[in-house]
């Protein structure tokens, strides 16, 4: 089982981390609507400084999926 077992063991860790990514990314998007209605009304450039920072982290969670190729 030697190597074998050790790479299943990764494959599983590989599996939860991706669905850890997948489920932050939601949260991501859930923020992202929130901010949004939140500053309904208001000028593109507000909602665009309100949303950077988040922005950026979805960014980062998109990128660490597409390294594990768990995105198309």
């Amino acid at each position: 089982f030697g190597s074998f077992g050790i790479h299943v063991a990764g494959r599983e860790i590989e599996k939860k981390r991706i669905a850890e990514l997948k489920k932050q990314l939601i949260q991501c998007n859930e923020e992202e609507n929130k901010i949004r209605r939140k500053h309904d009304g208001k000028s593109e450039e507000v909602k665009d400084a309100a949303l950077a920072p988040l922005k950026q982290r979805c960014d980062k969670i998109h990128a660490k999926l597409q390294r594990l190729g768990a995105l198309c």
